[in-house]
C-alpha cells in the first residue's frame, strides 16, 4: 500500500505538471498569434490542428499501451511539452505555430492514453469514476495556476520569457517521468495493435457513450481553447487580467467538480450542468459583466466533467482493451471539435462573439439532454 502511495503522488505531480504546462500555453498561444496581426479566422484553424493530431495519436498510443504498459507515453508527454514551447519561443512564422500545435496534439494524446489506466492501476476508489473525476479536478486547480502565471510573465517580460519559463517545466517533468507508470519500450506485433483498434468488435453501447461526448468536447473546448482569451482581450483585458480570469474559471470548475462528486445521479448533475453554462452563456452575451459568466460557466462544466467522467466509464465497462476503447470512444469527439474550432473563427468574424458563445451553450444543453437519456 505504501509503494501504491509514493506512486499515486507521483503520478499526480506529474498531472500536476502537465496541466500547468497546458493551461499556459492554451492563453499563451492565441494571445501570442493576435499580438502578431494574425487574423481570428487564421487563430482558429491553428487551434483546431490540436484536436485532430490528440484524437489520432491518442488512439494510436492507447492500443500500444494494453501492450507495452504505460511509462513510455508520460516520458513521450513530457518530452513533447518542453519541445512544444520551446518551438514557441522561437517561433517567426505561422508554420512555427502549427508545428507546435502538432505537438501540443501528440503531447495531449500520450497522457491521456494512459492517464485513466494508470489512474485505474493505482486508486483503491471503489466507484473508479470518482477518482477520474479527482484527478479532473486536481488538474483544473493546476490549470488556474498556469494560466495565472502565464499572464503574469507574459505581462511582465513578454511571450518568449512565457514560453521559457514553459520549457523548463516540461525538462523537469521529464525527469519525473522516468519514475511514473509501468512497462517500457519494446516492439509490439503489428497484428495485436490493429486487432485492439477493430471498431467492428466494439459495443453499441460504447459507440452511444462516444456520440454522448461529442457536443460536450465541443461545448466547453470553444470558450477555454478560443473564445474567452479573445473575447477578453477585445474587451480591453490586459494579459495579466485574461490570465486571472481564466485562472478563475478553472478554480471554479474544480471545486463544482469536487461537489458535483457528492451528488448521487448523474441525471441530476447534467441538469445541473446545462442550467449553470447556460446562465453563464447569457451572462456574457447580454451584459458587461465578463467575470460572473466565467464564473458560471465553469460551474457547469465542473458538473459536466463528474458526468463526462460517468459516460466514460459506462462505454467502457467490461472491456479487455479499456485504454484502446477509451480513445476510440474520443475519436467523434475531437474531429467535431476541430471543426467547430474553425467554424467559431468564421462566425466570431462575421457575427461576433456571442453568437459563438450561443453556439456553446446549444451544444451543452444537447449533450445534457443525450446523457440524460442514456444513463436513465
Amino acid at each position: 500500500m505504501q509503494v501504491d502511495l509514493v506512486n499515486m503522488l507521483k503520478f499526480r505531480a506529474f498531472n500536476a505538471m502537465d496541466a500547468f504546462i497546458s493551461a499556459a500555453l492554451a492563453v499563451l498561444v492565441p494571445l501570442a498569434l493576435a499580438s502578431r496581426g494574425v487574423s481570428i479566422v487564421s487563430i482558429g484553424w491553428v487551434v483546431a490542428l490540436t484536436p485532430l493530431v490528440f484524437t489520432i495519436s491518442r488512439t494510436l498510443f492507447a492500443s500500444l499501451a494494453d501492450g507495452i504498459g504505460t511509462k513510455p507515453f508520460f516520458m513521450l508527454n513530457a518530452a513533447t511539452n518542453a519541445a512544444a514551447a520551446f518551438l514557441y519561443m522561437n517561433a517567426t512564422s505561422a508554420s512555427a505555430y502549427v508545428s507546435g500545435r502538432f505537438l501540443e496534439g501528440v503531447r495531449g494524446g500520450s497522457i491521456w492514453a494512459v492517464n485513466r489506466l494508470e489512474a485505474l492501476e493505482l486508486s483503491a476508489e471503489r466507484r473508479i469514476e470518482k477518482e477520474f473525476a479527482r484527478l479532473a479536478g486536481m488538474r483544473s486547480f493546476c490549470f488556474a495556476l498556469g494560466t495565472i502565471g502565464a499572464g503574469f510573465i507574459a505581462e511582465r517580460i513578454g511571450f518568449e520569457g512565457a514560453f521559457l519559463g514553459m520549457a523548463i517545466l516540461g525538462a523537469a517533468a521529464f525527469l519525473l517521468s522516468l519514475t511514473v507508470g509501468s512497462g517500457g519500450l519494446h516492439v509490439e506485433a503489428l497484428h495485436l495493435i490493429l486487432a485492439r483498434l477493430d471498431v467492428r468488435k466494439k459495443s453499441a453501447k460504447m459507440w452511444r457513450s462516444a456520440a454522448c461526448m461529442v457536443p460536450a468536447m465541443s461545448a466547453t473546448t470553444l470558450p477555454l481553447s478560443f473564445l474567452l482569451p479573445l473575447y477578453l482581450n477585445s474587451k480591453g483585458f490586459g494579459y495579466e487580467q485574461i490570465g486571472v480570469a481564466i485562472a478563475l474559471y478553472y478554480l471554479t470548475d474544480a471545486s463544482a467538480t469536487q461537489f458535483a462528486m457528492r451528488v448521487k445521479e448523474m441525471r441530476d448533475n447534467a441538469a445541473y450542468a446545462a442550467l449553470l453554462f447556460c446562465s453563464g452563456v447569457a451572462v456574457l452575451v447580454a451584459t458587461d459583466m465578463p467575470y460572473i459568466g466565467v464564473v458560471l460557466l465553469a460551474m457547469g462544466d465542473g458538473f459536466c466533467a463528474v458526468v463526462w467522467e460517468a459516460v466514460i466509464v459506462h462505454g467502457s465497462r467490461g472491456s479487455k482493451n479499456s485504454a484502446t476503447d477509451i480513445g476510440i470512444m474520443h475519436i467523434p469527439a475531437h474531429f467535431v471539435t476541430a471543426g467547430l474550432l474553425v467554424a467559431a473563427g468564421v462566425i466570431v468574424s462575421m457575427f461576433g462573439f456571442a453568437a459563438a458563445f450561443m453556439l456553446s451553450g446549444a451544444l451543452m444543453l444537447t449533450y445534457c439532454i443525450m446523457v440524460r437519456i442514456e444513463l436513465d
